[in-house]
């Protein structure tokens, strides 16, 4: 009998020892977990205040390039049009934090590590600011010769080929490629196929034209097409996850090109009937006037097409020599 009870006091023990064990387990389990979240939370918490700074700081950063850590984080952008006005802390409640008017250029996901980049857009004027961010896992592959290959922050991952198929994928998230032959043709290594987010963009400098194409089945297809004006916005049509992104985020810098533009006209007018210095002919307003009712005209949608293009680099660089002369003669400037 006490053999029997002893061998029942022994498995109750190990029952008990189980339990308790498996009690003790969780409960460390959950510290660990909570303290995994917490850790997410502060660094989720330390990159917003990053992004932040940048965002409210983007004039002492132009042309500056930065980098910031997210170890175990990813940072999501909206990416899809007409919502391209938030991004998000994966794995956190940081979410949904507006970045409304600031047009912000960026694959959809950033992961281990943020190269960010922002310059001004003056038309000629200063609209805004453009901020470009990405991560060194996306390769920027240049086909052939591009001139705007010259104007890309020396942080990115930058690779140049004579063809396509010269590249071989070294474990890239993404791979874009910019060129201005025809990607239709292109031929690609297997291990470039094997990655699910290889894309192109076709450049056309003669027409201010840009073609998306995305990688399916070994080949490239024809996405859609867009317009970009400059070298700025041109950097930013690479930067962007897609076309839609692209055009969201212009259309931002669009509606702000067409209020200033409004603004200008306004002040052009007042400068037009004041009493000026005999130099400061009021032609030179009446000029400067009739052009920004024509830029206000052209930005009245927000969508970029051949035509707005064509009319905005005409009045940006008249505007531009009548704001120099006027400069010049000591008169009021009307930017």
């Amino acid at each position: 009998m006490k053999s029997k009870k002893a061998q029942v006091e022994v498995q109750f023990n190990w029952i008990y020892v189980s339990i308790a064990g498996a009690v003790i387990l969780s409960i460390f389990v959950g510290i660990a977990l909570k303290m995994n979240q917490n850790s997410k939370e502060q660094l989720a918490s330390e990159a917003i205040t990053y992004f932040d700074e940048i965002f409210t700081s983007v004039q002492a950063s132009e042309n500056t390039e930065n980098e910031i850590s997210l170890p175990g984080l990813d940072l999501e952008i909206e990416s899809d049009n007409p919502i391209c006005n938030h991004y998000s802390i994966e794995g956190t409640d940081r979410s949904q934090i507006s970045i409304r008017f600031l047009p912000f250029f960026s694959p959809r996901i950033i992961k281990t590590r943020i190269l960010s980049y922002a310059l001004g857009w003056d038309m000629p004027f200063r609209v805004s600011y453009f901020i470009y961010m990405t991560s060194p896992g996306v390769a920027y592959v240049s086909v052939g010769n591009n001139a705007i290959r010259d104007e890309l922050p020396e942080h990115l991952t930058v690779l140049e080929v004579n063809d396509a198929s010269d590249l071989e994928n070294e474990n890239y998230d993404r791979i874009r490629f910019f060129t201005s032959e025809d990607p239709s043709s292109f031929n690609v290594d297997d291990t470039v196929e094997k990655n699910k987010f290889v894309s192109v963009i076709k450049i056309n400098q003669e027409a201010n034209e840009i073609t998306y194409y995305k990688l399916k089945s070994g080949e490239f297809e024809e996405q859609d097409t867009t317009y970009y004006l400059d070298d700025t916005t041109l950097l930013a049509a690479i930067y962007a996850d897609n076309v839609d992104s692209y055009n969201c985020n212009m259309a931002k810098a669009i509606e702000r090109l067409h209020r200033f533009s409004t603004m200008l006209k306004n002040r052009a007018s007042e400068l037009r009937g004041a009493d000026l210095l005999s130099l400061c002919s009021p032609d030179a307003y009446s000029q400067a006037e009739s052009m920004l009712t024509q830029m206000e005209e052209a930005t009245e949608s927000t969508k970029m097409d051949a035509s707005m293009v064509s009319q905005l680099k005409t009045i940006r660089e008249q505007l531009s020599v009548l704001n120099k002369d006027l400069n010049k003669r000591s008169c009021p400037t009307v930017y």
